[in-house]
């Protein structure tokens, strides 16, 4: 019995691991590029209590190796209650590329982020000048004001999207760790996400799955307009994919791909922002109320094999002794030990220190907590983002909201 255990064991983490292998060599990333006739760009940032932020982010937005005069910056401040207004004001009086734009009451039936882009979006030609050149810009990009771009990043994506011709990018930032929890919790995520997604599907133009990272969403105007934009996902708590899954029914062309090397992000700065940030969208990025439950209770059984398995064969063999105990404790020490390197390798890779891998069975325990969370959440009918809760509908099986307020 110990050595089918053990087998099966192993054969899973092998399982796994393929699959991220699989899944990491279809990953794409971004490249250094330079942009000759660079089109009109407006990046528009929605910013609500980002004082700790918004000043790296728009240094980063203000510094890009891009044709001055085809860049634009709009930060729409969502009724900030700190400084974040006034640190913009004085960015737009050091640099004329660079605007505030105070937001409006948020309305019924909007979220707050997805109304703030929708106000960015369209307050561009009723503020351009006649004389600033090209009228309105052929190019929106949304950036979360919890980024970091690099000074290659709008020419790398412009030419990205000339080259694939696409309609709209979807880029997903390094992710900086800066606590503990963030260190046991996200890579664990990561993990879990690579073992149970096909991210190679999103990228496919003839398959329906889609997916997006809002932290940076550059659009083609056109497209942008021809879906509806953000007041046609204004109910999403998770309105990027809302976004990505309506560029691809009406048969525009998206991806998503890596830009470690281009823009970074932390998102949380500890256990309480992380906890409630996560809850928020966790069942839309995994698929629904199910799928994540399912998803919570494989990650907590994962974490806890990786000791006990081979615990169990281990004392099987001192008791019993033999070649199949043996062969058992040497196939589920390596399964063990893959998972671990699997862990460790997620954990350099996030900078992060390697004996964090050593409570894999605690991380999974409170990642699969998390997860569980965000479904009582859902099913209470409201979540909590930035000082304002919304009302959401009983989740449908795809596991999205039915209204927000």
């Amino acid at each position: 019995m110990i050595l089918l255990l053990s087998t099966a064991w192993a054969a899973l983490v092998a399982g796994l691991i393929a699959r991220a292998i699989v899944q990491f060599r279809g990953y794409r990333s971004l490249t250094a590029a330079t942009v000759d006739d660079a089109p009109l760009v407006l990046l528009i940032v929605p910013a609500r209590n980002e004082s700790q932020n918004i000043g790296r982010c728009l240094s980063g937005l203000l510094a890009q190796d891009y044709s001055r005069s085809q860049l634009r910056v709009a930060v729409i401040d969502d009724h900030s209650q700190d400084d974040t207004a006034q640190i913009v004001r004085r960015f737009a009086a050091a640099d004329e590329r660079c605007r505030l734009i105070q937001g409006q009451p948020l309305p019924p039936g909007w979220t707050g982020k997805s109304f703030a882009c929708w106000q960015g979006a369209a307050s561009e030609s009723a503020s351009s000048e006649p004389d600033a050149g090209s009228g309105p810009a052929s190019w929106l990009c949304f950036l979360d004001a919890d980024t970091t771009p690099e000074p290659g990043l709008i020419a790398a994506t412009i030419a990205h999207c000339r080259d694939e011709r696409l309609d709209l990018l979807s880029v997903e930032p390094f992710q900086q760790l800066g606590t503990f929890w963030e260190r046991m919790i996200l890579p664990s995520g990561m993990l879990l996400l690579a073992f149970s997604q096909d991210l190679r599907r999103v990228n496919d133009p003839a398959d329906p799955a889609a997916a997006a990272n809002g932290q940076f969403l550059l659009f083609r105007r056109s497209a942008y307009e021809a879906i509806g934009g953000h007041a046609a996902v204004r109910t999403e708590i998770c309105e990027d994919t809302a976004l990505a899954r309506r560029i691809k029914r009406r048969g525009l062309r998206m991806q998503l791909v890596g830009g470690e090397n281009f823009i970074s992000t932390r998102m949380y700065t500890g256990l309480r922002p992380l906890w409630e940030g996560l809850s928020k969208n966790l069942t839309e990025t995994v698929g629904g109320p199910m799928r994540t439950l399912v998803l919570a209770a494989a990650g907590l059984l994962l974490g806890w094999a990786v000791p006990l398995i081979p615990a169990a064969a281990a004392i099987h063999l001192a008791n019993a002794g033999g070649p199949a105990s043996t062969l058992a404790c040497v196939l589920a020490g390596c399964g063990s030990l893959a998972l671990l390197g699997m862990q460790i390798g997620t954990l350099r890779h996030l900078r992060a220190a390697w004996w964090h891998a050593l409570l894999l069975p605690i991380a999974y325990t409170v990642a699969a907590a998390l997860a569980c969370h965000a479904v009582w959440k859902r099913w209470r009918g409201c979540v909590a983002w930035k000082g304002r809760t919304y009302e959401t509908a009983a989740p449908s099986a795809a596991g999205h909201p039915a209204a927000a307020k």
